[in-house]
């Protein structure tokens, strides 16, 4: 597997969207819609799974990103352009 996928520019800066960000993006897209299918086999309604996944991983991201600011203030104070994730951070978010 190739660690970088492609590579563009965005604002002046060359940008690079690596392969671990993809798969990850294909997890969520599938777990989503496995979860949605399940919903709906049991009898939910699969809207609302859909609506469950997606507020998990949106608080997942808010709270990686949150949990890096917190532990590295120092770094984001000298570069705040540079974010990271904290696994433990998404844990919770989610």
């Amino acid at each position: 597997m190739h660690p970088e996928v492609f590579q563009f520019h965005f604002l002046g800066q060359q940008r690079i969207f690596y392969s671990y960000g993809l798969m990850l993006i294909l997890a969520g897209c599938c777990g989503t819609l496995m979860m949605a299918y399940l919903a709906r086999r049991s009898g939910a309604d699969a809207w609302d799974a859909i609506y469950v996944a997606l507020l998990a991983i949106v608080g997942g991201l808010v709270g990686a990103l949150g949990l890096d600011v917190l532990v590295n203030y120092r770094l984001y104070w000298q570069q705040p352009q540079f974010p990271g994730m904290v696994f433990f951070g998404g844990l919770m978010g989610g």
